[in-house]
């Protein structure tokens, strides 16, 4: 009778059929509901399972590491996290590849336990985090709160891994922390003395660019803090950065990224904007002292560029720091905005984003950031293709704000973007 239906039945039909059922599981059904309602009422008392099972050490110690970094900002709402697997947690050793900072991470230690697949039913697991990307539509856990991992082969795991902690933050400190945040902004905008700011990028053509920086409000973004010889001319009065495994992940490179964002706010008392889905983490490995110079920023869906934070205080999102914080921020504070080192690339170049100035990168910690977050760098040529027109398309969008707001945006390096 199924297999009648569906041969009389038109493709729109059966389209538009499958998309309700989807819908129904997602959202509106019955077990759905009273698993979020549960979720909800017992928020401070999570119980995590790692499914499916683990059957290597290796994989073992490596997700043991990840998720003591990732969780450790919630470590006080977790009763208990279960991994699925047959294997002992006591002959793990630290992954050398991470941060040492983890290696002060012990409150969750005796939180972890190895769970075989018939004691599971035993236990009543709230989260569901999966560790194999072949496995997200498993029906076992098909209405509960789950969360893709697997950040040896999902590209957009490691960012899942920092939803999670968002995701279980009190959500009236977080409030308070964006309202902070909102009144800073609008205090910054009322001690401004310079009418022009210098947008710097890391494309090589910032290593020759010559200026008069005093003339300027500087701001900078993400691994130019490593830079110090361009730090001690520029004086930089802002940084943004926002990538979800550059910055907050627990490599060797994002730790020595944070050690050079505690030197800037040290020595230039710079202020720092970045996302406010990275609250979390970044109130777990900053010190108090530091984060005074933090603003957080939420991302919304929105159709259009907002170009005032000070009317809105929220961002598009974008996959770049320029068209996700650096311009809504300028827009919103200044109008003669400048540009130095967004090079950009020639079309043909599609095997990377673009290039960098290896001075303003930590060339020496790549591969290992690789190894760490080894899904995040599974994109193609397409893929950075797709990404660059992507780029192109939102600078042009910024570039058409600037004449309806009366704004100036340009460069003053060689640019394949402007």
């Amino acid at each position: 009778m199924i297999n009648f239906l569906k041969s009389i039945l038109p493709d729109s039909f059966k389209d538009l059929l499958k998309r309700g059922i989807k819908f129904f599981n997602n959202r509106i059904h019955p077990i759905k509901i009273y698993k979020n309602l549960n979720l909800m009422l017992n928020g401070n008392s999570l119980e995590l399972l790692v499914y499916p099972n683990i059957s290597s050490y290796e994989k073992l110690n490596e997700y043991y590491w990840m998720l003591t970094y990732y969780l450790y900002p919630i470590r006080n709402k977790i009763s208990n996290i279960y991994i699925q697997s047959e294997l002992k947690l006591d002959k793990l050793n630290f992954n050398e590849n991470l941060s040492d900072e983890i290696k002060n991470f012990t409150e969750l230690k005796g939180k972890f336990h190895t769970i075989n697949k018939k004691s599971i039913n035993t236990k009543s697991c709230n989260v569901i985090l999966i560790n194999d990307h072949m496995k997200k539509n498993s029906k076992p856990y098909k209405f509960d709160r789950k969360y893709m991992i697997d950040f040896k082969e999902n590209k957009e795991a490691s960012e899942t891994l920092i939803n999670i902690s968002r995701d279980f933050t009190d959500k009236k400190e977080l409030e308070k922390v964006l309202k902070k945040s909102e009144v800073k902004l609008k205090n910054i905008n009322n001690e401004i003395t310079k009418n022009k700011v210098l947008l710097c990028g890391s494309g090589p053509s910032i290593d020759n660019f010559d200026i008069d920086y005093q003339n300027y409000d500087v701001m900078i973004c993400n691994s130019i803090v490593k830079n110090k010889n361009f730090l001690d001319k520029a004086r930089p009065k802002y940084l943004m950065f926002g990538d979800p495994i550059f910055h907050p992940g627990p490599s060797k490179y994002a730790e020595k990224f944070r050690d050079d964002v505690r030197f800037l706010i040290e020595q230039y008392d710079t202020q720092v904007f970045t996302l406010s889905r990275d609250y979390a983490i970044y109130k777990n490995v900053f010190e108090n002292k530091h984060l005074e110079n933090f603003s957080f920023i939420p991302m919304k869906k929105i159709n259009d560029n907002n170009s005032n934070l000070l009317r809105n205080f929220y961002i598009k999102g974008s996959g770049n720091i320029l068209t996700l914080l650096m311009l809504p921020i300028a827009f919103s504070l200044y109008d003669e905005i400048m540009l130095a080192g967004f090079d950009g690339r020639k079309k043909e170049e599609n095997s990377y984003y673009w290039k960098h100035s290896n001075k303003n990168q930590y060339d020496d910690l790549l591969e290992e950031i690789k190894l760490v977050h080894s899904g995040y760098f599974k994109k193609n040529n397409l893929f950075y293709d797709q990404y660059y027109e992507n780029h192109i398309k939102t600078v042009k969008e910024w570039l058409d704000l600037s004449k309806s707001n009366k704004k100036i945006l340009k460069s003053l390096t060689p640019s394949n973007i402007f």
